[in-house]
């Protein structure tokens, strides 16, 4: 019984705890959230890799957070892309950040409230409800809201001339409204 928990203990508490976070991961996705991707499968490996069984830690590709990363990764780089040509073909001023100034966005059907730093053409993303958009100032420095609330749909351009305004995206039979607003950043 001693040679077994020494050959394969730290395999059984390693990956039994990988999979219970694989377990924890799946249940949260298909509830709606994000779990702890990519924990498990990096738990199971570890502990797969410390056994002398070590093929299987081929097992950690179980945990979707390996399948996820990469395509999240290509597809957030792709959008950002769309919009800097986006900035480039309108000839928007450059990007400037404004320390003095912040972004709050709020989210009504969620009861959520974020707080960003303000800065103009730099992308922002939400992923519930799917929402693309950035600040840009033209040549004359009015300031445009651009946003892109389906992937497809291309993006909108809209004057931003008061200190917020609301966003509706649509989200499968509904649709959602997003309230962004520019206040002054409160100094500690």
């Amino acid at each position: 019984m001693e040679q077994f928990l020494i050959k394969y203990g730290v395999c059984l508490v390693l990956s039994g705890l990988g999979f219970l976070a694989v377990a924890v991961s799946y249940f949260a996705a298909s509830g709606g959230r994000s779990g702890i991707p990519l924990v498990g499968g990096i738990l199971i490996a570890a502990g797969f890799l410390a056994s002398p069984m070590k093929w299987l830690a081929v097992l950690a590709l179980v945990d979707y957070g390996f399948w996820m990363f990469p395509v999240f990764y290509i597809r957030e780089k792709r959008y950002i892309r769309r919009f800097e040509r986006f900035f480039a073909e309108q000839a928007y001023a450059k990007g400037e950040y404004r320390p003095d100034k912040q972004l709050r966005i709020y989210i009504p059907e969620r009861e959520e409230e974020l707080t960003r730093s303000f800065q103009t053409r730099s992308v922002y993303e939400l992923r519930v409800p799917p929402l693309l958009f950035a600040f840009v100032n033209d040549s004359s420095g009015r300031l445009f809201l651009l946003t892109e609330k389906r992937r497809k749909d291309g993006i909108e351009v809209t004057e931003f001339d008061g200190p917020s305004c609301t966003v509706t995206v649509p989200v499968k039979k509904s649709s959602m409204t997003v309230e962004l607003t520019l206040t002054d950043r409160e100094t500690p």
